[in-house]
């Protein structure tokens, strides 16, 4: 009699193809859970940090609104002196008013640190909206660049007209020495001077003034969407 050949069990390709799409069920549902965790973290230190900023922006606002104000001042004392300069020639009192503002440093105190921590620890690019992220970057320049034209200013103050109110002012009587001449060239031009840096001081916090306001717009509208999407 012939034998039977036995049939060998053969491979469940269906069971393995469902054995295959769960794992990979598996292996992307982690990689998708991961990915919403990682998202609603970054969200959340981006939320964090842009309510930081709108500390600092504010505070910027009040400090850049005091500034302005006493440029204005100085703007205008050095101003009136600059233009009376001529053939009638300057007056003491307003020669004594010039170097009396001459002499003040009138920094600008701006806060940074928010910033400085977002860059400083790589995190930039946890501010999703890129044109934010664009004019943020250019605020923090900008105010570089304002820093960088108080330097000039003050190293102006400080090696110019200190000297030159040192040798022609008795600062106890807030009065000018008796053989003061109030339209002598070197007061003229440090006079002239002095006027320069403060119109560009001006000009410069006028400009951090609009870019500060545009910002702090886009800013608090960025926040009332995260607070409608949480």
């Amino acid at each position: 009699m012939a034998m039977k050949k036995k049939k060998g069990r053969g491979i469940s390709w269906l069971k393995l193809l469902l054995e295959l799409l769960v794992v990979f069920a598996g292996v992307t549902a982690g990689f998708l859970l991961n990915n919403l965790r990682e998202e609603r973290v970054n969200r959340e230190v981006e939320h964090i940090y842009l309510e930081n900023l709108m500390s600092n922006l504010t505070a910027d606002s009040i400090e850049i609104t005091n500034h302005i104000a006493a440029n204005r001042n100085n703007v205008e004392i050095s101003r009136r002196a600059v233009e009376s300069f001529g053939d009638d020639g300057i007056s003491a009192d307003l020669a004594l008013g010039a170097l009396s503002v001459m002499v003040t440093y009138n920094d600008i105190s701006l806060q940074d640190a928010t910033y400085q921590s977002i860059v400083g620890s790589g995190n930039l690019g946890k501010i999703s909206d890129v044109e934010f992220r664009m004019q943020l970057i250019a605020y923090y320049q900008f105010l570089d660049q304002v820093r960088t034209v108080e330097t000039v200013h003050n190293d102006y103050i400080s090696t110019y007209v200190l000297p030159f109110v040192m040798k022609n002012m008795d600062m106890t009587a807030g009065r000018l020495i008796e053989n003061f001449d109030p339209n002598g060239i070197e007061f003229k031009n440090l006079t002239g001077g002095y006027y320069v840096l403060e119109n560009q001081k001006m000009d410069m916090s006028l400009e951090l003034e609009a870019l500060n306001a545009q910002l702090k717009i886009r800013l608090k509208s960025k926040l009332e969407t995260n607070l409608k999407s949480n």
